[in-house]
């Protein structure tokens, strides 16, 4: 039986590189796995965040589409959906925004009108209180000098004015109760 130790040592040479080919093989196939497993994560993460951005930058519009079947992908449709009430409350909003709009300048509107009515109120009261006022002034101070006639015009007048400020204190009082 001859076994010759120059044929051992080529068959151990020859395990030994087929070892190492084998070594590095698995090694470069772990690698290229471990590179396409990264990219199966990393790609949709990355979709992820770009979406994010997208959509924070306020296009709610943007639909971010990852199907990977795993948590990623259901964290994409849970974007999806928040971006989805995102763009309901804006619109909300918005809408809100336009009726407080219309009710301010509409407030704004009565206000000028209620300030235009009080300045005329104004007029209309005092110009028959000071109507009154000067006439009955004058009668107290003169009422010995003054003849009949002048006093009973002087009293007309009075009453004129105090009739018209009961009108206008009753006509006040209707427009009070139409609102």
């Amino acid at each position: 039986m001859g076994v010759s130790l120059a044929s051992i040592s080529v068959a151990r040479t020859k395990v030994i590189f087929t070892g190492f080919a084998i070594f590095f093989i698995v090694i470069f196939l772990v690698i290229s796995l471990s590179f396409y497993l990264a990219k199966g994560v990393t790609n949709p993460l990355q979709r992820l965040k770009e979406g994010t951005e997208i959509i924070g930058k306020g296009n709610f519009d943007y639909h971010i589409e990852i199907k990977t079947g795993d948590e990623i992908e259901e964290l994409s449709e849970s974007f999806n959906r928040m971006t989805g009430n995102l763009r309901q409350s804006r619109v909300a909003l918005e809408k809100a925004y336009e009726v407080e709009k219309k009710a301010r300048i509409e407030l704004e509107g009565l206000n000028r009108a209620k300030d235009q009515f009080l300045l005329a109120t104004q007029h209309h009261l005092r110009t028959p209180l000071t109507i009154m006022k000067g006439y009955l002034s004058v009668l107290l101070a003169k009422k010995q000098e003054m003849d009949l006639k002048t006093r009973e015009d002087y009293l007309d007048k009075t009453l004129n004015s105090t009739n018209r400020l009961i009108k206008l204190v009753n006509e006040l009082l209707a427009v009070s109760k139409i609102e």
